[in-house]
């Protein structure tokens, strides 16, 4: 089994429409645990884990088992947030799409909000000695 790695967006500042940042996740291949966290970073230290929801607002439970051929639609509330970080942690290799966009209450993405799959950039798994083993 291949060792799980840390994708993040880098720290984002949202933007005055968006209320949730919402994460996309497509599995191509076989069943992956996926983590997804969102981290305020509005103090600019010891960022701050922000409650990530599915469905009916109902708080996930890492780690996420998804299915293949399935997506999973995760987002977290930003409306006291300046900066965030979004960050999906899983060991699917290029078999799992992840995109993160800011949505505002109507659920449209909000420009400077959107981060694709590609442009996640990956980060050592243990350099923040909270992401899941």
């Amino acid at each position: 089994m291949r060792k799980p790695k840390v994708y993040t967006t880098g720290v984002l500042r949202r933007q005055p429409d968006t209320v949730t940042a919402t994460v996309n996740l497509m599995n191509f291949c076989s069943t992956a645990d996926i983590w997804v966290e969102v981290w305020d970073w509005s103090s600019y230290i010891n960022p701050q884990r922000i409650t990530v929801l599915i469905g009916d607002n109902d708080e996930v439970h890492f780690p996420y088992c998804l299915r293949p051929k399935s997506l999973a639609v995760m987002y977290a509330p930003l409306q006291e947030v300046t900066f965030y970080e979004v960050r999906v942690v899983h060991a699917a290799g290029n078999n799992l799409i992840a995109n993160a966009f800011g949505r505002n209450l109507d659920l449209e993405a909000q420009e400077g909000n959107t981060v694709l799959d590609s442009q996640f950039v990956t980060v050592d798994l243990d350099c923040f000695g909270q992401a899941p083993e």
